[in-house]
């Protein structure tokens, strides 16, 4: 008789939206967008959410929550 196998528990995948601004030496603009994981409606939802957000921290309603930073490391 077999064993009952244990119910694998897998992590939820880790969905992204990276927006990059580059400028070039003449000053143009380069802007590249990415959607790794959302439907556009999802999409539409979460950045909907985020321009409230921030238009609501401008005018001193609201302090962020979580505040994450990264620093790079230079080489001495």
């Amino acid at each position: 008789m077999k064993e009952p196998q244990e119910e694998k528990i897998h992590p939820e995948r880790i969905r992204a939206y990276t927006i990059n601004v580059e400028k070039d030496s003449s000053g143009l603009l380069k802007i590249s967008k990415r959607c790794d994981g959302f439907t556009p409606l999802e999409l539409l939802g979460l950045l909907s959410w985020a321009y409230a957000d921030i238009l609501e921290q401008m005018n001193g309603h609201v302090q962020p929550d979580i505040v994450k930073r990264e620093f790079v490391e230079q080489e001495e």
